[in-house]
């Protein structure tokens, strides 16, 4: 297996790194300064104008020395001094200020494509190799000059989605003969879902995660952001993180409250439900109010076990057929859990990404630009195709 080993539904953050607002640094630098024993607490400032945050990482040396006496081994083990120390900032400045609290907050992890997607996190296992069945020809007008942005992996190149999107150079595949991690395939797989519903739009694909479906909220939140420079009218992101209190990433939420507020985000509910109906957790970014966050349903309409459904995850918005979807994958060898295998450019796949690809096409179909735009395309659609229970469902 491909992905790092890790528990279940584990929220990780980089353990010496601070997310602080623009506004905010220069007190919250004085602060840890005084906190951590004098001098320069940062190693390194990394500044963000269009996100309005810096991302501070901290010397280690004075970080655990503070720790030292603080936190119990297996605190430290874990870096969850790290929150101790914020709070500890929190509460100093509380008592300054009367109750206010600058901007701030932990570099959080974006779960990766394969834990959170497949492995360890549901029961609808990697994809699944599809030889018997070809897509229909891309013919058609629904789409048409609707421009849709895809944040994901890299995107592996294949015929049938020529001419359909744009991609720069680090956005593309370009490796060799050798098995690749059947994360990779992601990308690819979601645009092929969007552009069966849409055949007409246009995507801009940009890389959010790494080979393994990896990245950091801090990286993701960068590139997130540039989209607003792209002139897109649906964004999806089919992907997503925990956070230890459960509440959103500070970056994560940044970056979505400056893109445009006409532009539709929708965003995978993810595949944790199974592991988790005892504790009903909130997936970032979908369970952000201005997220429209996608769960699935399989063929008969029905939710399947590993997929959040509104009743116990009120965030969930609306369901969409996520459940053996085809789709555009590798052609060539592909590292699977139980080894290799040569997949022919085709590949059967289960999750809340492809439901929100799904719902991602079918909004870019029912766009007309200058005439109905992607919001009220949305609308439309949650109001049409409705479920028994009331649920929105997307067929």
């Amino acid at each position: 297996m491909l992905t790092p080993a890790r528990e279940f539904g584990e929220a990780r953050f980089q353990d010496d790194q601070v997310v602080v607002a623009l506004p905010h640094l220069r007190l919250v630098l004085a602060e840890l300064a005084a906190e951590l024993g004098g001098g320069d607490p940062a190693a390194e400032v990394e500044r963000s104008e269009d996100l309005g945050l810096a991302r501070v990482t901290l010397h280690r040396a004075p970080l655990e020395a503070w720790a030292t006496g603080r936190a119990t081994a297996q605190q430290a083990d874990d870096g969850a001094w790290l929150s101790q120390l914020l709070e500890q900032l929190y509460t100093e400045f509380r008592a300054r200020y009367g109750g206010w609290t600058p901007t701030m907050g932990k570099n959080r992890a974006v779960d990766e494509v394969g834990g959170n997607h497949t492995i360890g996190v549901g029961d609808e296992g990697p994809p699944t190799a599809v030889t018997d069945r070809q897509l229909a020809p891309r013919e058609g007008d629904p789409g048409t000059e609707v421009r849709v942005a895809v944040g994901d992996t890299r995107l592996h190149p294949h015929l049938w989605l020529e001419g359909s999107y744009h991609a720069p150079p680090a956005a593309l595949w370009t490796g060799g003969s050798a098995a690749v991690p059947y994360q990779t395939g992601h990308a690819g797989f979601v645009v092929g879902t969007i552009l069966q519903a849409a055949p007409g739009a246009h995507v801009e694909v940009r890389r959010l995660l790494d080979d393994d479906g990896l990245a950091d909220s801090w990286d993701v939140a960068k590139a997130l952001v540039r989209f607003e420079r792209l002139g897109v009218h649906v964004l999806n992101l089919s992907l997503g993180c925990f956070t230890g209190d459960d509440k959103p990433p500070l970056v994560l939420q940044a970056a979505l409250e400056r893109l445009d507020p006409d532009l539709v985000v929708i965003a995978a509910a993810g595949n944790h439900a199974a592991q988790m109906r005892d504790r009903r957790r909130p997936l970032w970014p979908a369970a952000l109010p201005r997220v429209v966050a996608v769960g699935a349903i399989d063929g008969a309409g029905g939710v399947p076990p590993w997929s959040p459904e509104p009743s116990g995850w009120p965030w969930v918005d609306v369901l969409a057929t996520g459940e053996d979807v085809v789709s555009t994958y590798v052609t060539g060898p592909v590292e699977l859990p139980d080894g290799p295998e040569d997949f022919h450019g085709l590949a059967s796949w289960s999750g809340t990404s492809f439901a929100a690809a799904r719902l991602t096409g079918e909004v870019a179909a029912a766009t007309v630009p200058g005439r109905i735009d992607a919001a009220t395309a949305l609308r439309g659609l949650l109001e049409c195709d409705r479920g028994d229970d009331g649920v929105p469902r997307i067929t």
